[in-house]
């Protein structure tokens, strides 16, 4: 971010706790969501053989990960800054993530989190064409659940499969125990 961001418009100075507070956010993302959200999506969705345990454990780890966000966003509109925060590019990587929370295991609904729905939602609304111009380079992938959802509803054959992955999800939690833990 040093040295494409210097105006400071997505970040916050180096050496500076506002700076140290960006880049703990910045390496969480990098450290922990991103893994976590690469693992559960595999796990549950592109296992040639169903495993009803590592399935769970993935997705929960996930739902672990969407836990410290959420309340981190407690009474917060951003991520980062003094007060509510200020838009920055941990907003974004965190926006990119849950937009792919349907694909992930996680599912479409995100109500289990408030904060990090109400976050989703503003930023989707507020930044709508930050966030639009950002994912046309190279391609367009905007709406990644917003697609999934309608292709949910209109094809049998896609519903089916995603509904025999769910079913081994909620398989798997059953049999092992999982409870969605936070903290």
């Amino acid at each position: 971010m040093n040295k494409y961001d210097t105006k400071r418009l997505l970040s916050y100075p180096p050496s500076t706790p506002d700076g140290y507070e960006f880049i703990n956010w910045l390496e969480y993302t990098s450290s922990d969501l991103a893994p976590a959200h690469g693992s559960a999506g595999d796990y549950y969705r592109l296992l040639p053989e169903r495993d009803a345990f590592a399935t769970q454990r993935q997705v929960g780890e996930l739902e672990r990960c969407y836990g410290v966000l959420n309340t981190r966003l407690d009474n917060r509109d951003y991520m980062v800054g003094p007060d509510k925060g200020r838009f920055t590019a941990i907003d974004i990587a965190v926006w990119c993530y849950i937009n792919y929370s349907g694909l992930a295991g996680v599912g479409l609904d995100i109500s289990k989190w408030p904060n990090l729905q109400r976050h989703y939602e503003k930023i989707a609304v507020e930044k709508k064409n930050t966030i639009e111009k950002a994912f046309t380079v190279p391609t367009t992938a905007i709406g990644v659940n917003e697609r999934l959802k309608a292709k949910y509803d209109s094809d049998e054959a896609f519903r089916a499969k995603e509904d025999g992955l769910r079913e081994v999800l909620v398989e798997g939690r059953k049999k092992y125990g999982y409870q969605y833990r936070a903290n």
